[in-house]
């Protein structure tokens, strides 16, 4: 059985900017220390990078960045710049290819509550920026999605446990944990699991959670209206076409067949057909009504 890490070992590579920073961090995602952390490591990461620092880089969130990655999201800066703060972190005992699977291995092993999840997200979130940022959710919760679909592949010994642990009931205990209303909960787990990366392949779910489908049908009637709006066209078109998702939200397939995109509005259509006449009707009403004569 692996090693369990602790939360100081989630945060080891800040150490080559501020060892001091280490100890904050892991003491704030264990106990709820200094409760503005996240919002004073946001500003800290848009000051500049003081020239002592020794690394080519205009600010500190340049190099939390590169020390503390956002897996989905590829450093501005050059190449040059990031093997020095690599060459930094061996310094300090951190392998680079270790971030990662310490975060899978803190979450399988450590079983960290509800709250130290929301409160190391919401640091994850203020070190680095994440992709796949959607109107309507959370930053930290879309760190925290991007960071659990990207660990749960790492390790064969661990990743199934993960995968099953991290499903949407988890994701729901996670957001209520974090103060959200529980009839805003469905809406920003379609939203979060759904919205498209900068680079992506199309073909499957940005983020597929075990028990997605039958989440977001179970929970239909506190989807508002419109809130796929805010994704990205790609993200609206793989969700209508997703036949057991699309079949179980008439009322979502209803109103993207008048979608401002093309590709959408064709996608969605080919979804309705496949739903009773009766429920077709009932779906495209309201949104029929809002076309323009």
């Amino acid at each position: 059985m692996p090693d369990t890490p602790d939360e100081t070992d989630l945060f080891a590579s800040l150490a080559v900017y501020d060892p001091d920073l280490v100890e904050r961090c892991a003491a704030h995602v264990r106990s709820g220390a200094e409760p503005d952390l996240p919002e004073t490591l946001a500003q800290l990461a848009a000051q500049a990078l003081p020239a002592e620092a020794g690394f080519d880089l205009a600010t500190v969130g340049e190099l939390f960045a590169i020390l503390m990655p956002e897996p989905r999201m590829v450093p501005s800066c050059t190449t040059t710049a990031r093997q020095a703060v690599w060459q930094a972190m061996q310094g300090r005992g951190v392998d680079r290819w270790s971030v990662c699977p310490t975060h899978l291995k803190y979450h399988v092993l450590a079983a960290p509550t509800a709250q130290q999840v929301v409160r190391l997200a919401r640091v994850l979130a203020a070190l680095s920026t994440p992709d796949r940022l959607v109107d309507g959710v959370p930053v930290w919760c879309t760190a925290l999605v991007n960071i659990r679909d990207t660990i749960a592949p790492l390790r064969e010994d661990l990743a199934p446990r993960l995968r099953q642990q991290w499903d949407c009931d988890w994701l729901s205990t996670v957001l209520a944990a974090s103060g959200t209303p529980h009839d805003q909960i469905p809406a920003q787990v379609l939203l979060v699991t759904f919205q498209t990366p900068e680079y992506f392949q199309p073909g499957s779910v940005p983020v597929d959670l075990p028990g997605l489908d039958e989440y977001l049908v179970g929970h239909a009637a506190q989807i508002p209206p419109g809130t796929t709006a805010a994704l990205d066209p790609r993200a609206r078109v793989i969700l209508v076409s997703r036949t057991s998702l699309a079949d179980g939200l008439p009322a979502v397939v209803g109103e993207l067949t008048c979608d401002p995109a093309k590709t959408v509005r064709v996608a969605a259509v080919t979804a309705l057909q496949r739903l009773p006449a009766a429920i077709q009707a009932e779906v495209l009403r309201a949104p029929l009504a809002q076309v323009p004569a």
